[in-house]
Order: structure tokens, then C-alpha cells, then sequence
């Protein structure tokens, strides 16, 4: 989740990605943040689906603080199309000048799948999304949640298995859906971390994480 460049001539730091989403929900907030070398002035550039440029106030060039940190928080207007866009930072420290980019989705719909593992997930306090995963109990394997997000951040509120629908009755072996449900119960970072295995198997076949920030 880290991208990093270097940025020479200034300091031995790279330029860091501390924080970026992959994911955002028009109606919530976003967070960006990197670590480069103190006093370098950083310029945030965010695309929206379409081509067009942000031009939200909260958008505005930081310096970056003694520990070399710059930060921005802005709130993904409710219009805001879905689709993919991008968020870019500029450092420009002297004559010297470096980028680091990511490409951000913002989708409507507050539900992840086995596409979205790996990703960084921004949403407000008190917003729920749900992890949906294909799987099949019959063959002894099932979803769970191997690793407790931080307490007081995301919490687990409801999980459910779906059957797959066909025709009555289901041919032996049908599979189905594995859906758990979270809500962002307080700000801060949280790992949610899912595995695909028998109870009785210590090594799953499958694992979904992400990383949420609640802001």
C-alpha cells in the first residue's frame, strides 16, 4: 500500500505514502498523507471520474512539518461521479521536483468483494459496509475473521451465509455467499482480515484483507 520515490538532494528520506485511499464513498471523507523531508512544499491534485479537477478548499499546497509529514482531509462531495480518478502529489524541494500518484475509485454502493482485497478503504464514523466472498460449505470451507480490527474502530455486526438460488432442490454441492457486515464505530485505522479454510485446517486457500481509515 506504500509507494515511495527519492527524493535526493534534500535528505536521505524517501518520499512516502502514509496514507491514500483506493476506495472512497461520495458523502464521506478522504484522507492523504506522505512523509517526505521537513520544509518541503507539497501540492495535492485530486482527479475526479471524467477528467475533472477537484477544487475543493481542503485542497490547498502544505508544508511539510518537522517530521516531515503533510496531510490532507477533504470531504468527497455527494455528486461526485463514480468511477475511477486519481489523487497526485507534488513535492518540490529546491529546484527539485518529484510526483507520486494513485488511481482512486469512487463507487456509491459501500460493498467489497474479492476484487478489493489489499485495499485501502476511506469512510466516515458510523458508516457500515459489508464484505461479500463467493464460497461453498459443503466442502468443509467457510469465511471468517481471522484478524480483531482495533477496538473502538471497526466492529463486526452481523455475518450470514447465502445460498446460490436454483431450482428446487439445489443439485448437492451448490455453493453460495459469505457476507459480513461492519460498522466505523470510532476514527483511526483498522485491518480487517478474512480466511478461507476447514476448522480444522490451521492454512486457509484464501485470504481477503484491507486496510479501513475511519475519519
Amino acid at each position: 500500500m506504500v509507494g515511495v520515490l527519492l527524493l535526493s538532494g534534500c535528505c536521505s528520506r524517501f518520499v512516502e505514502i502514509v496514507s491514500m485511499p483506493d476506495v472512497v464513498f461520495p458523502g464521506d471523507h478522504a484522507l492523504a498523507e506522505v512523509r517526505t523531508c521537513p520544509g518541503s512544499t507539497c501540492a495535492i491534485t485530486v482527479t475526479l471520474p471524467g477528467g475533472e479537477r477537484s477544487e475543493n478548499v481542503f485542497l490547498d499546497t502544505a508544508i511539510a512539518d518537522g517530521n516531515g509529514v503533510a496531510r490532507w482531509r477533504w470531504l468527497v462531495g455527494p455528486d461526485t461521479p463514480l468511477g475511477w480518478g486519481s489523487v497526485e502529489v507534488m513535492v518540490v524541494q529546491g529546484d527539485r521536483i518529484q510526483h507520486v500518484i494513485r488511481s482512486i475509485e469512487s463507487r456509491r454502493e459501500r460493498r467489497l468483494t474479492g476484487a478489493d482485497t489489499g485495499k485501502a478503504v476511506h469512510l466516515d464514523r458510523g458508516a457500515e459496509f459489508t464484505i461479500v466472498l463467493p464460497g461453498n460449505p459443503t466442502t468443509g470451507y467457510g469465511w471468517e475473521v481471522t484478524a480483531v480490527p482495533t477496538a473502538g474502530t471497526v466492529e463486526l455486526v452481523e455475518q450470514a451465509y447465502v445460498a446460490d438460488r436454483c431450482d428446487d432442490p439445489c443439485p448437492p454441492g451448490a455453493g453460495g455467499t459469505f457476507l459480513f457486515r461492519f460498522r466505523a464505530t470510532g476514527l483511526g485505522m483498522a485491518g480487517v482480515h478474512l480466511d478461507y479454510r476447514r476448522p480444522w485446517e490451521a492454512l486457509p486457500i484464501d485470504t481477503f484483507v484491507i486496510e479501513v481509515t475511519v475519519l
